[in-house]
């Protein structure tokens, strides 16, 4: 008897408390910069995550915090303190499990809901439904009050099919940074996905999500305190298809279009006929030849329709494991984009671009290292924030890692009980230096 009562009651849980410390810098010596053209920022993010598990698996809780604390620096993000989940469910029977508290949905969106859901399942198909209110806005800020949230979800799984969708309604809070301004817009959010394999050789897909009134801010310049609020809506549509007819070759193919609008939202009246919408169609393939064990040769080629241009990348990777001797390793990648204007900014062979990354690095028994330099040349005049020099988005470069000539180091080790990491980048041509350094505590108990 007591022995059936200790099998009754097992469970066991799952944790991890995690710190990281976060130093960045950026120089902008150009006109309209600022008062400072040198910017600087030191934060320390924390994460804590528990998962229990209780009655053989019957009732759980699951509690996810995550926190950024800014600790310096002449440019200071806002603090963010997040309860992403904290939330107890229980399955009565396997057809039938509730949930209450705090649990990020399924939405294509960021949407973190208080409330309730519960799921049905029957053989190979479920439904879960939700409905409460929405806790952190998707500007990662807490919000207060009641702000609607609810939605359905629906799925099948097959042995060779799986297919899940999802529409939701919640309304989001725009916060307008030291203005003390905010503005609440509703809106829909859904999505579809379907995954296929036919036989063991292929496997095929689609993805379709709309998203309908999410908020944002668009501005201010140094020199310019205008801030904008904006409402977008987002439609997109995906296709792709993987064919692998034997372990060493491999041939990927995807569709990708994209459609964004926007509207005001009534904290300023402007017309949004000069904003520009990151409207486009992607069509890529990529060819993946040798054993993933030994190393790879990678030739891709994407082609992207824009309103205003049309870019053709290629791009050729290639991999090699155990280099030499066992565990150290080469990753290299080279691309080049090729952009052409249409109308009048027909020779725009200025904003062509060329991508160039290495790696050399070495990983056994948890511990992965490596050192790397990465480039990137281009004619057109970078767009930033930071200056009104520019006002279109003829090159959006600025807002992504590899935009910039960096050299990095890497040095990361994972444990049973522990883990550890750091992150060092240099920009080879200015003085500006980004580094992040992680710590983190596992703990698994079972009873």
């Amino acid at each position: 008897m007591l022995a059936l009562l200790l099998t009754a009651l097992a469970g066991d849980l799952d944790g991890m408390i995690a710190l990281d410390g976060l130093t960045a810098s950026s120089v902008n010596p150009g006109p309209g910069a600022g008062p400072s053209e040198r910017l600087s920022h030191q934060d320390l993010g924390m994460r804590l995550r528990l998962d229990l598990r209780e009655l053989d698996g019957k009732a759980t809780v699951h509690v996810d915090y995550r926190g950024r604390e800014a600790l310096g620096g002449t440019f200071r993000n806002q603090t963010l303190r997040l309860l992403y989940a904290a939330e107890a469910r229980y399955r009565f029977s396997d057809a039938v499990s509730v949930g209450v508290g705090r649990f990020v949905t399924s939405s294509p969106t960021f949407t973190v809901v208080d409330g309730v859901r519960v799921r049905l399942s029957h053989e190979r198909l479920w439904a879960e439904v939700h409905g409460g209110r929405r806790a952190i806005s998707t500007s990662r800020r807490n919000v207060g009050g009641f702000l609607p949230a609810a939605g359905l979800d629906v799925g099948y799984t097959g042995d060779r099919v799986v297919v899940d969708g999802s529409v939701a309604w919640s309304e989001d809070r725009l916060f307008v940074g030291g203005t003390g301004v905010t503005q609440d817009v509703g809106g829909l959010t859904g999505q579809l996905r379907a995954t296929v394999r036919p036989n063991d050789t292929v496997l095929v897909g689609a993805h379709t999500s709309f998203t309908q009134g999410d908020t944002y801010a668009i501005g201010p310049t140094w020199a310019d305190g205008v801030v904008e609020a904006q409402a977008l809506g987002l439609f997109q549509a995906s296709g792709w298809g993987s064919w692998s007819p034997s372990d060493p070759v491999r041939l990927d193919v995807d569709v990708l279009h994209q459609n964004v609008q926007s509207w005001s939202v009534g904290l300023v009246d402007e017309s949004t006929d000069a904003i520009v919408r990151p409207r486009f169609t992607d069509v890529r393939a990529k060819l993946r030849l040798g054993p993933p064990k030994v190393g790879w040769l990678e030739p891709s080629v994407r082609y992207r329709v824009r309103p205003d241009r049309t870019e053709v990348r290629m791009q050729l990777r290639f991999d090699v494991n155990d280099l030499v001797v066992p565990g150290l390793y080469l990753r290299t990648r080279g691309a080049f984009d090729d952009i052409h204007g249409e109308g009048q900014a027909q020779d725009v062979g200025s904003r062509d671009r060329t991508f160039g990354a290495a790696s050399l690095g070495w990983r056994k028994d948890g511990f992965d290292g490596s050192l790397g330099a990465s480039y990137v040349q281009r004619g057109a005049k970078p767009v930033s924030s930071r200056t009104t020099t520019s006002t279109t988005s003829d090159d959006l470069m600025p807002f992504v890692l590899e935009a910039d000539p960096i050299a990095s180091a890497r040095v990361f080790y994972s444990g049973k009980r522990w883990f550890s990491g750091l992150d060092v980048e240099k920009h080879l041509s200015q003085d500006e230096v980004r580094a992040l350094l992680q710590i983190g505590v596992l703990t698994e108990v079972g009873w």
